[in-house]
Protein backbone atom coordinates (compact mmCIF):
# COMPACT_ATOMS: atom_id res chain seq x y z
CA UNK A 1 0.00 0.00 0.00
CA UNK A 2 2.85 2.39 0.86
CA UNK A 3 4.46 1.73 -2.53
CA UNK A 4 1.27 2.73 -4.34
CA UNK A 5 0.99 5.94 -2.32
CA UNK A 6 4.64 6.82 -3.01
CA UNK A 7 4.24 6.05 -6.70
CA UNK A 8 1.19 8.31 -6.93
CA UNK A 9 3.06 11.05 -5.08
CA UNK A 10 5.99 10.97 -7.51
CA UNK A 11 3.70 10.81 -10.55
CA UNK A 12 1.87 13.91 -9.33
CA UNK A 13 5.17 15.63 -8.62
CA UNK A 14 6.41 14.95 -12.15
CA UNK A 15 3.17 16.05 -13.77
CA UNK A 16 3.15 19.24 -11.70
CA UNK A 17 6.64 20.20 -12.90
CA UNK A 18 6.40 22.73 -15.74
CA UNK A 19 9.64 21.46 -17.26
CA UNK A 20 8.74 17.81 -17.32
CA UNK A 21 5.15 18.50 -18.33
CA UNK A 22 6.38 20.38 -21.38
CA UNK A 23 7.28 18.68 -24.65
CA UNK A 24 10.78 17.97 -23.35
CA UNK A 25 9.60 15.04 -21.25
CA UNK A 26 8.97 12.96 -24.35
CA UNK A 27 12.46 13.34 -25.85
CA UNK A 28 14.47 10.13 -25.40
CA UNK A 29 17.97 11.41 -26.28
CA UNK A 30 19.38 12.97 -23.09
CA UNK A 31 21.46 15.61 -24.89
CA UNK A 32 18.42 16.75 -26.86
CA UNK A 33 16.24 16.65 -23.76
CA UNK A 34 18.70 18.81 -21.80
CA UNK A 35 18.94 21.26 -24.69
CA UNK A 36 15.14 21.45 -24.83
CA UNK A 37 14.92 22.05 -21.08
CA UNK A 38 17.63 24.72 -21.22
CA UNK A 39 15.68 26.56 -23.90
CA UNK A 40 12.31 26.21 -22.17
CA UNK A 41 13.61 27.49 -18.83
CA UNK A 42 16.28 29.81 -20.28
CA UNK A 43 18.64 28.18 -17.80
CA UNK A 44 22.16 27.21 -18.89
CA UNK A 45 22.46 24.71 -16.04
CA UNK A 46 21.05 22.05 -18.40
CA UNK A 47 23.79 22.81 -20.96
CA UNK A 48 26.37 21.40 -18.54
CA UNK A 49 24.59 18.02 -18.68
CA UNK A 50 25.07 17.69 -22.45
CA UNK A 51 27.76 15.10 -23.20
CA UNK A 52 28.81 16.28 -26.67
CA UNK A 53 31.06 19.32 -26.16
CA UNK A 54 30.10 21.00 -29.45
CA UNK A 55 26.40 20.64 -28.60
CA UNK A 56 27.06 21.90 -25.10
CA UNK A 57 28.81 25.00 -26.46
CA UNK A 58 25.93 25.57 -28.86
CA UNK A 59 23.49 25.29 -25.96
CA UNK A 60 25.39 27.88 -23.92
CA UNK A 61 25.53 30.23 -26.92
CA UNK A 62 21.79 30.01 -27.55
CA UNK A 63 20.60 30.12 -23.94
CA UNK A 64 22.99 32.91 -22.92
CA UNK A 65 22.48 34.73 -26.25
CA UNK A 66 26.26 34.99 -26.59
CA UNK A 67 27.73 34.42 -30.06
CA UNK A 68 31.26 34.28 -28.60
CA UNK A 69 30.41 30.83 -27.23
CA UNK A 70 30.08 29.54 -30.81
CA UNK A 71 33.85 29.85 -31.19
CA UNK A 72 34.33 26.95 -28.74
CA UNK A 73 32.70 24.59 -31.25
CA UNK A 74 35.37 22.52 -33.00
CA UNK A 75 33.35 21.37 -36.03
CA UNK A 76 33.47 24.18 -38.59
CA UNK A 77 30.00 23.52 -40.06
CA UNK A 78 28.44 23.45 -36.59
CA UNK A 79 30.29 26.64 -35.65
CA UNK A 80 28.97 28.40 -38.75
CA UNK A 81 25.45 27.16 -38.00
CA UNK A 82 25.74 28.49 -34.45
CA UNK A 83 26.96 31.88 -35.66
CA UNK A 84 24.11 32.07 -38.17
CA UNK A 85 21.67 32.24 -35.25
CA UNK A 86 22.98 35.65 -34.23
Amino acid sequence: MKIIVLALFFINLILASPTLASGCAYIQNLDKKNFCMAQKERNNRYCSYIQNMDNSSYCYAIVDNDSRRCHYIKNNDSRQFCLSNF
